[in-house]
């Protein structure tokens, strides 16, 4: 009996090992498409740098993928900390020049957001991710989310009242969009 006893707690740590190490590193997600030699999710890392070639280089190439990289901008927008993780960003945000990286999922939530509205209607599929992300506890997050939001009701509000976004821009884009939409007859 005692030997059977052992061999049941031997396979029921081996199990709990199991689950905690899927629990730790978290089950496949969606595809990771490259880019000029980096993954998605690595560019979107790069989006929270504080160089801004490197956060134009990261937005002009999620940008070019368009659609493509909406799995892996959705899971940014969906990332959420560890208690562990909060408590380690919180006590890195109180040390200056202290920086843990990935301890803060803030940062990646608020790149998501912000591509995803940059990518316009492209970005539908993402819309449903998008609501929830209007209730996240951070309001840089619901900010970003916000915006874009705002900004394609402004759009519909101006259809519905006559305004073309020529009459939002300043009288020199006006005048030089304008002699591009209605050019002058030459007179021979």
């Amino acid at each position: 009996m005692p030997m059977m006893r052992r061999a049941v707690i031997i396979c029921l740590a081996l199990l709990l090992g199991v689950v905690m190490a899927v629990a730790f590193r978290g089950l496949p997600g969606p595809a990771d498409p490259i880019q000029r030699g980096k993954a998605v999710s690595a560019w979107m890392v790069e989006l929270t740098s504080s160089d801004h070639r490197i956060r134009g280089e990261a937005a002009d190439t999620i940008r070019a993928l368009g659609p493509t990289a909406l799995p892996q901008l959705i899971r940014g927008l969906q990332k959420k900390d560890l208690p562990l993780q909060q408590a380690a960003a919180a006590l890195a945000r109180r040390i200056p020049g202290i920086r843990i990286p990935f301890a803060d999922s803030k940062p990646i939530r608020v790149a998501a957001a912000w591509m995803l509205g940059g990518l316009g209607p492209r970005a539908r599929p993402a819309v449903p991710n998008l609501i929830d992300a209007l209730r996240d506890a951070d309001a840089d997050v619901r900010l970003e989310v916000e915006e874009p939001a705002a900004r394609v009701v402004q759009h519909e509000l101006d259809h519905l009242d006559g305004v073309l976004i020529i009459d939002r821009t300043t009288p020199e884009a006006r005048r030089e969009a304008l002699s591009v939409l209605r050019p002058r007859i030459a007179l021979v």
